[in-house]
């Protein structure tokens, strides 16, 4: 059974190989794909205004696993079709998973069969929406022409109006207003949606170009405006613009802000410039920055500069802040005000040099900072925090009161950021990012304390210039790993005698899953996969990911191929009875 439509479908997989498997049988039945690493980035999609039919969840990955994730997502009233996948064998966790807001649940890997189950769900579940939208689609087609309606929009006509609500919601406004033209009913039925998103595609149909975008602004301006001025919701669950737009207009982004914010909302999405700043808009708008805002529970931000007055925000749950310029008072005034916030996200944002998460907080539990280029320190204190994720520059940092982390990723080894995962006794994944700032692979793993309940360890390094005899550190101080995943960004580890540099034979009892990125197929490669296989006696599996410039994507000499055959077929000579070697391409 293959899709008559193209769904919009989201997998969610920490595994490369396993997003791979399922997109070969996805495409190949008519599914249009979004991929995601790992939970959080599946709820951040659906938090940026992104609709998807059907979602692949998987149970454990790092970030944030499947049920949390699948929780947060139905949170937000998301109706989608959610399969769980996974390898687990365990009836608990499996029932726990499916309790979280799972349709269904299938063990990996994907198949034929599990592709034709998963069809008829989807189709089973929006039966009532596809059928409507369907017959609103071609009524709207036949009015344009003149035809006669179909005798079907009767049926349509006994629907209450919550429900025609709901499923107007899941068209683009351009599908939505265009059911005007359906009947007398639905004339004035799509001004009552309470969730906006302007964007070039739900106005346009398509994704336009940043060129494009431009070019049609003032077009877009004029649309927006149009519905807005006919809209008769008194509130609003979501007001999106997601659009390319320049100073010229800061004017019109007030207005619609101010719009969104009399009329009650408690989504707020802004994204105006890709990768930059429009430095003459300034949030919150000055007839706004005063009034109390009640409803507003998330807030997020693009491509602007945030101003003093936002002690309003007093009921915030979420902020994301992305490309914006906001300086330290100002954004130490947002976290002393903000009492009630359970998840931050700040990204490339200028012009902030200090960090502090006051105790206040007692609600946060999801912090990540990215690439902040000017900040020098960061001070944590927030009692329930379980997810930290800092990439950038090493700064200074401090923390308190943290002992509930389950995932950490951190850029440095130091007596700090060892003692934070000493007292994180639930921390389940570690990532250590050292392949932006550290040329070589020089860290005192030694300085790493022992921690029983890391499952999942990733380190990334630009490349390991000497020997990895540190290596053996890491693994001694994480007795109960499942995995680990060693990603090279390049591929000029040459030297050799690893395995003499290691005085004592060292096994690891619980490691069953080992990743390599930017594999070269060297010796020196070989001899470090070669130790690995030999020192975790229960491996399962073993990834190897081959590093292919964009040169070569095209086509692979065949002495390349046969080069990487070779060397799989090396490995696949040293792997105990039962583990299984993967071989891909990653693309530089």
């Amino acid at each position: 059974m293959t899709a008559d439509k193209k769904y919009r479908t989201l997998i969610v997989d920490d595994d490369p190989v396993i997003r791979e498997i399922n997109k070969k049988y996805m495409c190949k039945n008519g599914f249009a794909l979004v991929m995601a690493d790992n939970g959080q980035q599946a709820v951040e999609l659906f938090r940026a205004g992104n609709y998807f039919d059907l979602v692949i969840m998987d149970m454990e990955m790092p970030y944030m696993n499947g049920p949390q994730a699948t929780k947060e997502i139905r949170a937000m009233g998301v109706q989608s079709l959610i399969i769980g996948m996974s390898t687990c064998t365990s009836k608990a966790k499996i029932e726990a998973f499916v309790n979280a807001g799972l349709d269904d649940y299938f063990p990996k890997p994907m198949s034929m069969s599990k592709v034709a189950a998963i069809v008829r769900l989807l189709t089973n579940k929006n039966l009532q929406y596809l059928w409507l939208k369907g017959v609103l689609m071609a009524r709207i087609k036949h009015s344009k022409i003149g035809q006669i309606s179909d005798p079907t929009l009767d049926r349509i006509n006994l629907l209450p109006d919550e429900i025609i609500l709901r499923i107007l919601s899941f068209l683009t406004m351009r599908e939505a207003v265009g059911t005007s033209l359906v009947c007398k009913r639905f004339r004035n039925m799509w001004m009552r949606i309470p969730s906006l998103t302007f964007s070039a595609n739900s106005l346009y149909g398509r994704e336009l170009s940043q060129e494009e975008q431009l070019l049609k602004m003032n077009e877009f301006i004029e649309r927006v405006d149009g519905i807005l001025s006919q809209l008769l919701s008194h509130s609003l669950s979501m007001f999106c613009v997601h659009y390319e737009l320049t100073e010229a207009v800061f004017c019109d982004i007030d207005r619609w802000v101010s719009f969104a914010l009399e009329h009650n909302v408690e989504s707020l999405h802004l994204h105006l410039s890709k990768g930059g700043i429009i430095w003459c808009w300034l949030f919150p708008p000055h007839a706004v920055s005063k009034r109390r805002l009640p409803n507003l529970r998330s807030l997020h931000l693009g491509g602007c500069k945030i101003v003093s007055s936002l002690g309003w925000f007093k009921n915030l749950r979420l902020v994301s802040l992305t490309f914006v310029v906001v300086a330290d008072d100002t954004f130490e005034d947002l976290l002393s005000n903000c009492v009630l916030l359970e998840e931050l996200y700040i990204c490339s944002a200028k012009g902030l040099t200090s960090i502090r998460i006051p105790e206040s907080l007692v609600r946060l539990r999801f912090l990540k900072i990215y690439l902040c280029e000017n900040l020098e320190k960061v001070e944590v204190n927030a009692v329930n925090l379980v997810s930290f994720l800092y990439h950038g520059a090493k700064i200074d940092f401090l923390y308190n009161n943290i002992s509930k982390l389950q995932l950490l990723r951190v850029g440095w080894l130091d007596d700090v950021s060892c003692q934070l995962m000493s007292k994180n006794s639930l921390l389940h994944t570690l990532i250590l990012d050292f392949h932006l700032f550290f040329e070589n692979f020089d860290m005192d793993y030694k300085l790493l304390p022992t921690l029983t309940s890391l499952k999942v360890l990733i380190l990334s390094v630009a490349s390991l210039k000497s020997g990895f005899v540190e290596f053996v550190d890491l693994l001694r101080a994480t007795p109960f790993l499942n995995k680990f995943g060693l990603h090279l960004k390049y591929s000029d580890y040459t030297s050799r005698g690893l395995s003499e540099k290691v005085t004592e034979k060292f096994h690891h009892k619980h490691l069953k899953e080992i990743e390599l990125t930017g594999f070269s197929g060297k010796e020196a490669h070989m001899e470090l996969a070669f130790f690995l296989i030999e020192s975790a006696v229960a491996l399962e599996k073993i990834t190897l990911r081959f590093h292919v410039s964009k040169w070569q994507r095209e086509k692979l000499e065949t002495s390349q191929l046969d080069d990487v055959k070779l060397c799989g077929d090396r490995i696949s000579s040293k792997l105990p009875p039962g583990a299984k070697l993967e071989i891909l391409r990653c693309w530089l």
